[in-house]
């Protein structure tokens, strides 16, 4: 284990497709919790306006500035600054194949969390299963986008039913 101070962390919360609020949280709060002294994010504007919710999901968890910036010029404005916005150490959060080959091509020049890719969600479930809890799981993987498929295995076809009238349902 090596001790490398991390002093600002660019956080990068992805939105035009599918906001996904709770990024704010898996991103900003955890460098705030873990002690970094600038958090800044960015989120792409949605139809040429400020994704109010989004904003305030990360005001919330306390990012010290906020950018409606999205995809790689969001990257790159957080990795190599701009007129506006100062450089940080480190990127992280999740985006589209776009994002994720920009912080490729970052790291190095700063430090990234990771490169994520589509997520692959697979429930198994029997007749004690929560049909809801299913669906839940489903969509908040697929929320990820339409490269993101979801299946449910079960040994109940009932449960099954329920599930997906329940995955429409919410």
């Amino acid at each position: 284990q090596k001790n490398i101070p991390v002093e600002s962390v660019g956080c990068y919360i992805p939105g035009r497709r599918y906001p996904m609020i709770a990024s704010s949280h898996m991103t900003i709060l955890t460098a705030k919790v873990a002690g970094v002294k600038r958090v800044i994010a960015c989120t792409p504007p949605i139809n040429g306006k400020i994704p109010e919710t989004t904003v305030y999901a990360m005001y919330k968890a306390g990012a010290d500035e906020i950018y409606i910036l999205g995809g790689i010029q969001a990257m790159g404005g957080m990795a190599i600054g701009t007129e506006s916005i100062e450089a940080v150490d480190m990127i992280v959060g999740p985006g589209n194949a776009f994002v994720a080959e920009a912080k490729r091509q970052l790291f190095g020049r700063v430090g990234i969390d990771l490169l994520a890719g589509p997520t692959e969600t697979l429930v198994i479930a029997d007749e004690s299963s929560e049909p809801e809890m299913i669906a839940t799981d489903i969509l908040g993987q697929g929320e990820h986008g339409p490269t993101s498929p979801g299946a449910i295995i079960s040994t109940s076809e009932e449960v099954a039913k329920i599930a997906i009238e329940e995955i429409d349902k919410q």
